[in-house]
């Protein structure tokens, strides 16, 4: 799996965490349509269009990066 960049991990974890899109441009200093994007092409990596299917992946991804960072 093509890893997430900086920005779509944050937007991804800000997701999770229930932020809406809006909260999350004002948040990060970007437009609302940035962060549709990012979130687009997070969830393109990850290989689903849905949001939810996708932050289980990202957060199972992170999971699988950190112990390959330990070991």
């Amino acid at each position: 799996m093509t890893p997430l960049t900086q920005r779509q991990r944050q937007v991804m974890e800000a997701r999770a965490a229930g932020e809406k899109e809006r909260e999350i441009a004002l948040r990060l200093g970007c437009s609302v349509r940035a962060v549709a994007s990012h979130q687009y092409r997070a969830l393109k990596k990850l290989k689903t269009k849905s949001l939810e299917v996708g932050i289980r992946l990202w957060r199972k991804q992170e999971r699988e990066d950190a112990v390959r960072a330990t070991t």
